[in-house]
């Protein structure tokens, strides 16, 4: 009866050992009153014993008439030797035992199993309300709302379901309190009870049979709609907005701004990409897809008019108007500086306007509040990077995601280039034949995995196409692991990935279509990264001879730093291979020119074979060496002269500890040669200075 609804096992259990606790208690106390009456009644019998004796038989008579009292006296005389504090009344219990000690021992048993079937009541009801939440959890969805006592009971079990750290507290609170309300003897059977009071769904049916040895019977649950479960469960404040790098679900980058690793491309509406781009033409075959960012020369401004053959010397040859047709470009200004972005799209709207209108030039800008955490380094430096790197590569690899979320939809094929390169010519119809012959869409690999990615080139993320309908996939792999990998490692991975075991490499048997132009790095510095098969070198080295005045260490002569016709794509080279620490335990040897006793006019020399000199482009030095940091010029120039080489001009200077030193027309200063053609180009010493000079390479370009 202390159980509404019949309670439970815990809760009968609880109130059967609460009253077992309270009887032996009272036992106890019982025993002892009788105890402390009988232990006074010795001093009596020893006032009467004279009588008793002398009576002898009638003693036994009255003893017997006198109830039991007399008997515990016999019995107490009848044991030799004792002090009168013998007991043998019910408990069956006999010794040395003082009365008034036994008595009291027994009363504080007693309180103590009272006090522990106390404890085993709370403990029971904890235990059922454990043990029954996660089960009942799902009905509370379907109650209606809740009112009263009935809504506090399912709201605190809410909150306890929700945040299992609470759940300590929320039991005291249901067991201090609301357990022993009218009607009510747990949040579950409370729940209970208000679903039973609910409407059923038609064909609803509840099972009354009890769980057997092959475990509950399987329920069929159907979720509440999302209102109802708002309406019900209890409402918790809005979680702290957290560093864009914690993980977010996916589509909150539209609604929020920053992505996460695990955030959605899709949700991003591509109308927030575009800066401007009208509708594809159906003759559009390729979108061919490239990125640009603020650095000392723009190239996009020229590289679009070169690879679509409307501007250069050999646009006409590069691409026709028929293989324009067949093309859509997709240039992403990926540059946080907003006004570099408005000036260069501008700029290219205005240029292109026929194939902006048309729809073949699209330009995209993803905001910067869209990207995640860059600056993951430290504590995440992989590869060893720079934390300058690091924050580099990121962000290029979300540049790259951005960029091929846009293009999916636009072509069947998409193919990945940079702004900085040159193009083979009517590259679009080499690429086409290859692809249709070797790769359509029907072909199928001997495990019958179709092709995932055909590479045009060997440099980087240039000239690697894809099939449209795996790009999402591909830009969805960047953002996963954009902090983690270059775009590169990725790209590789990802093939793998998509059972693509074998590189498909279009340069190897044939010339590659494109080739890297751009030496100013986004990063700062120069990169002088050549596609040795392209063709053409990008410096062309004309031929001359290698001389000057310096003092060389034996055998590091000026003909390993310049190559006339380019440098050799395998070099083998013989030296002194103990004057330097380079050299050891290596298999392949290059060597360079090394300068010793340095002194103010001392200089390295090229002379051209061209009788009235080269039309130079651009030049590129590289002095130092890695096993010899300090061999550098302390400070230096790079001079040229016209025919004669009589009198020499300022191009570039040399100072500090720079190990590249470029110089290019219309970008540099001076942008323009002192002569209009150079027959000598030197790099001459302007101080004395101790430590040795070693120059690596010289490269020259004349286009």
């Amino acid at each position: 009866g202390c159980c509404p609804g019949g309670g439970g096992v815990w809760c009968r259990l609880g109130w059967a050992s609460l009253l077992e606790g309270a009887a032996a208690a009272l036992t106890a106390t019982w025993q002892l009153a009788q105890r402390e009456a009988s232990s006074m009644r010795p001093s009596r019998r020893s006032a009467v014993a004279p009588r008793s004796t002398s009576s002898g038989g009638t003693g036994g008579g009255r003893s017997a008439g006198r109830g039991g009292d007399e008997g515990e006296d016999d019995k107490d005389k009848a044991a030799p030797g004792s002090p009168g504090c013998g007991w043998s009344g019910g408990g069956g219990l006999s010794g040395n035992v003082p009365p008034r000690l036994l008595s009291r021992g027994l009363c504080c048993a007693g309180l103590l199993i009272l006090l522990q079937n106390l404890l085993l009541l709370r403990w029971g009801s904890l235990a059922l309300q454990g043990c029954t939440l996660v089960s009942e959890v799902a009905p509370f969805a379907e109650l209606p709302p809740p009112s009263g006592q009935g809504a506090f009971l399912r709201g605190v079990v809410a909150d306890t379901v929700k945040s299992p750290s609470a759940a300590a507290s929320t039991s005291s609170l249901v067991v201090g309190g609301a357990l022993h309300a009218r009607g009510a003897s747990s949040p579950v059977s409370a729940a209970k009870a208000s679903a039973a009071a609910a409407p059923r769904k038609p064909g609803a049916r509840r099972s009354k049979k009890g769980h057997g040895h092959n475990g509950p019977p399987a329920k069929k649950r159907t979720s509440a709609p999302a209102t109802t479960r708002k309406a019900t469960l209890a409402p918790t404040p809005a979680p702290e907005r957290r560093p864009s790098r914690d993980l977010a679900p996916a589509g909150s980058a539209a609604a929020t701004g920053p992505m996460t690793p695990l955030s959605s491309l899709n949700d991003i509406p591509r109308e927030k990409l575009r800066i401007f781009g009208s509708e594809v033409p159906s003759t559009v075959k390729y979108s061919i897809g490239f990125g640009s960012v603020k650095r000392k020369k723009d190239y996009i401004l020229e590289t679009v008019g070169t690879m679509l053959g409307l501007s250069g010397d050999m646009s006409k040859s590069i691409l026709t108007a028929q293989e324009r047709e067949m093309v859509v470009l997709v240039a992403h200004l990926s540059d946080f500086d907003m006004d570099w972005v408005r000036s260069v799209s501008n700029k290219l709207r205005t240029d292109y306007a026929d194939l902006v209108s048309s729809g073949r030039f699209h330009v995209v800008h993803a905001p910067q509040e869209m990207y995640p955490l860059l600056e993951v380094c430290p504590p995440l430096c992989t590869y060893k990077d720079e934390p300058l790197r690091v924050k580099w590569r990121s962000k290029q690899n979300l540049d790259y995601a951005f960029l091929m979320h846009y293009s999916a939809p636009l072509a069947p094929y998409y193919l990945q280039i940079e702004d900085d390169l040159g193009f083979a010519n009517n590259w679009v119809t080499k690429m086409d034949n290859y692809v249709k012959s070797h790769y359509p869409p029907t072909w199928r690999s001997t495990d019958n995995v179709p092709w995932r990615l055909i590479d045009f080139s060997q440099l980087g993320f240039i000239g690697k196409m894809f099939q449209a309908d795996e790009l999402s996939r591909m830009a969805q792999y960047l953002v996963l692991f954009y902090d983690q990998m270059p775009c590169d490692l990725l790209l590789s991975d990802w093939m793998q990935s998509m059972n693509q075991r074998k590189r498909i490499d279009y340069w190897r048997k044939q010339p590659s279509l494109f080739q890297h132009v751009g030496i100013f790095r986004t990063l700062g510095g120069f990169q002088p990264l050549q596609e040795r098969k392209f063709g053409k070198l990008l410096f062309d080295n004309p031929q001359g001879q290698v001389g000057g005045n310096m003092t060389i260490v034996p055998t590091y002569e000026g003909k390993f730093a310049y190559f006339p016709g380019g440098e050799p794509q395998r070099r083998n080279d013989v030296c002194d291979f103990t004057k330097s620490p380079a050299h050891h335990k290596q298999k392949t040897h290059r060597c360079w020119f090394w300068g010793k006793e340095v002194h103010a006019g001392d200089h390295f020399q090229l002379t051209f074979a061209a009788p009235t000199g080269i039309p130079l482009k651009g030049v590129f030095l590289e002095q130092g060496h890695p096993k010899h940091e300090k061999d550098l010029f302390v400070k230096a120039e790079v001079q040229v002269a016209g025919p004669g080489c009589k009198n020499f001009f300022h191009l570039a200077p040399i100072e500090g500890s720079e190990t590249m030193i470029y110089w290019e027309e219309g970008v540099s200063n001076p942008p323009k040669l002192p002569v209009p053609k150079v027959k000598c180009l030197r790099i001459i010493a302007l101080v004395d200075q101790e430590d040795w000079v070693a120059i690596q390479q010289v490269q020259v370009r004349t286009s």
